[in-house]
């Protein structure tokens, strides 16, 4: 907290500003640079140098769950969790940026189980209760309030689809983004 001019807090505000924008605009691209941005700036201005560095190595693991979360979970809690952070730097309240901080780094680990639900379908035979190919099989799923459940598909080119399938193998996997209650139509 004493580690930061005006100006630094300023530019974190700025960030922050530009954060909200995007958010209201649902542009996933910029809600990251400018979250990425955010930690890389605070890192810097903290003389952290180590920790930017430590993170820019292990990006593409951060990046896909980053982006992820933005999917799974309320952008604006994150959004919540910097706007809060940099108030608290701003007063020079340690232990509220240090509380804030922790919450802010659990919120990862909330996302990693949020991502990891999955909800695994099997065509099995009847009979013999072994698993057969379910080339060709398509489905929607509900939700609890009757609406289909979407997922963004990116091969062999990239839209966002309420059916789901199976190709060549057995299995159906589909990401709930943690979602409990589903109906299937078939």
């Amino acid at each position: 907290c004493d580690l930061l001019s005006k100006d630094d807090i300023d530019k974190l505000w700025e960030n922050i500003a530009l954060w909200q924008l995007y958010i209201k605009r649902g542009d996933e691209e910029k809600i990251f640079y400018y979250d990425k941005e955010f930690h890389k700036m605070l890192y810097q201005m903290c003389g952290r140098n180590y920790w930017c560095e430590l993170v820019e190595g292990v990006a593409p693991h951060f990046d896909r769950t980053t982006i992820l979360s933005f999917r799974c979970k309320p952008k604006e809690k994150i959004y919540k969790d910097h706007e809060e952070l940099v108030e608290a730097i701003e007063q020079k309240d340690k232990a509220k940026a240090r509380e804030i901080a922790l919450r802010h780094m659990e919120r990862y680990v909330e996302n990693i189980d949020t991502i990891k639900a999955e909800l695994t379908i099997y065509k099995t035979d009847s009979e013999t209760g072994n698993r057969i190919p379910a080339a060709g099989v398509e489905f929607k799923i509900k939700d609890a309030d009757g609406n289909y459940v979407t997922q963004e598909v990116t091969y062999p080119k990239k839209e966002t689809t309420d059916v789901q399938g199976a190709t060549q193998t057995s299995t159906v996997a589909f990401n709930a983004y943690g979602q409990k209650n589903y109906d299937f139509d078939k």
